[in-house]
């Protein structure tokens, strides 16, 4: 059923987990936002047709988290694609952030920390800071309240990582969000859908530090 977005569990959608830095005061609010779907929408497997969306917003003036999936068991050797559909919701251009990311864990599936998430520790690739394994960047700019598709890129830019390449002895890699934001509580911003797909070629990601706004 999670292709369906069904069902949630503690406010999160399935198969992901919360992740929140532990001195914003625990102001990570998610909750899950619903949509009105026909029979047919329902059964089409498509974004459109999940009657359920996850909604990551904040309680208090800081907020540092979002959710994490880890992907396990994938082949070593080849490159993946990775896309997320997400909206901004009703939130207006300004000094917030939210963030899409993708890495590579160590070959015994460590799960990453807090800290590697946040952008404050390095991930298991070399690549710090808080743009690490950055694939799709909102704040400065909204989705005017549309969804819209984010993916991987085939070469890496400044605002995107490339696909992910899954070196030997490595079979997992993790995608997580990440809303930031000091000053006011965020009202929310949405995600409902992922896809992880193999590409024909083997294209090794290069990490791009991209400089801040």
């Amino acid at each position: 059923m999670e292709s369906m977005g069904i069902p949630f569990y503690m406010n999160t959608t399935p198969n992901w987990s919360r992740w929140e830095v532990a001195d914003t005061g625990s102001t990570l609010l998610l909750r899950e936002g619903h949509r009105e779907v026909s029979q047919v929408e329902f059964l089409s497997n498509t974004p459109d047709g999940k009657p359920s969306y996850q909604i990551i917003g904040s309680t208090g003036e800081e907020v540092n988290g979002g959710i994490c999936r880890k992907f396990i068991g994938l082949e070593s050797g080849r490159t993946y694609k990775v896309t997320v559909r997400l909206n901004t919701m009703t939130m207006s251009a300004g000094d917030w952030s939210y963030t899409y990311h993708a890495a590579i864990n160590d070959s015994a599936r460590t799960a990453l920390t807090v800290d590697q998430m946040a952008g404050t520790a390095a991930l298991p690739d070399g690549a710090s800071g808080t743009d690490a394994g950055c694939f799709a960047r909102y704040g400065k700019t909204t989705t005017g309240g549309e969804w819209v598709f984010q993916s991987t890129a085939d070469t890496a830019t400044p605002e995107q990582i490339a696909h992910i390449y899954l070196p030997e002895g490595h079979d997992t890699f993790t995608v997580w969000s990440r809303l930031q934001a000091t000053g006011t509580p965020v009202e929310g911003v949405a995600f409902d859908w992922i896809s992880v797909e193999p590409v024909s070629e083997a294209l090794t990601a290069t990490p791009v530090t991209r400089p801040e706004d």
